[in-house]
C-alpha cells in the first residue's frame, strides 16, 4: 500500500486551490521549499513547481494539471518508502495513533492517524533526524469503542507524557495540559538510533 498521512482537517479550498495545495504537499514531500501549504500559487510555490517540471520533463506552466499531480504523487510515494516513520497495524482491529517529536526546545504532538487492520500508514514522511520519537495508539471496534483484552484496553503507550485531545490536533507544548483543556497521555519512547526510517508494528 502507498504510505499516506493526514493529521489535520482540510481547509475550505476551492477546486483550484485544492489542486494547488495538493501540489504543494507533494512538492514539500520531495524536499522543495514551497513555504506554507495554503492553496495559493506564490513565488516559492511556482519556483518549486517549475523546477520539478524541468527535472521531470514537463512543459513549464503555472497550471497544476492532473498529469502533473500524478507524477508528483508517484515520485513522492517512491521517496516515502525509504524514509520516515511507518506505523503498521498487525491486529484485526482499527487503530488510532498519535505521534510526538522534539521541536526546537519543546515538543510537537499530532493525532489522530487511523490505521486499518493489516495496513500501514506513514506517520512522518521525511528523514528521521532526531534519535527519539514518541507514539501512542489504541484499538477500537466497529462501533468506535475501545477494544478490551483480558479486562484491559488494547493500547500501546508508555510513561512519557504529552498533551493530546480527542479530536484531531497539532499541539506544540507538553506543559500544563489540563490547564489548557487538553488530556495528558503516556507515550512510548522510540529509540531510532541513527536510522532515517523506522517501522513500528502494533501486534
Amino acid at each position: 500500500d502507498t504510505p499516506e498521512v493526514t493529521f489535520t482537517d482540510p481547509l475550505d479550498f476551492s477546486r483550484r486551490q485544492a489542486k494547488t495545495a495538493a501540489a504543494q504537499r507533494l512538492l514539500s514531500a520531495l524536499d522543495y521549499d514551497i513555504g506554507r501549504i495554503d492553496g495559493l500559487s506564490g513565488r516559492r510555490t511556482l519556483s518549486s513547481l517549475h523546477a520539478f517540471q524541468k527535472t521531470a520533463g514537463h512543459p513549464k506552466s503555472n497550471k497544476v494539471t492532473n498529469d502533473l499531480l500524478t507524477d508528483l504523487y508517484e515520485k513522492a510515494a517512491l521517496k516515502a518508502e525509504s524514509r520516515g516513520l511507518l506505523l503498521c497495524n498487525k491486529t484485526n482491529d482499527l487503530i488510532w495513533a498519535a505521534i510526538g517529536r522534539v521541536k526546537g526546545d519543546g515538543f510537537k504532538t499530532e493525532g489522530w492517524l487511523s490505521i486499518d487492520s493489516q495496513k500501514c500508514r506513514k506517520a512522518i514522511n521525511e528523514e528521521l533526524t532526531a534519535r527519539y520519537y514518541f507514539v501512542y495508539a489504541e484499538a477500537v471496534d466497529t462501533s468506535g469503542n475501545p477494544v478490551i483484552r483480558a479486562g484491559r484496553r488494547q493500547v500501546w503507550n508508555g510513561s512519557f507524557e504529552l498533551c493530546t485531545k480527542p479530536t484531531r490536533f497539532a499541539i506544540e507544548t507538553r506543559n500544563d495540559c489540563a490547564g489548557q483543556g487538553l488530556d495528558k497521555t503516556g507515550f512510548m519512547k522510540i529509540d531510532t538510533g541513527a536510522e532515517t526510517n523506522w517501522v513500528l508494528n502494533f501486534e
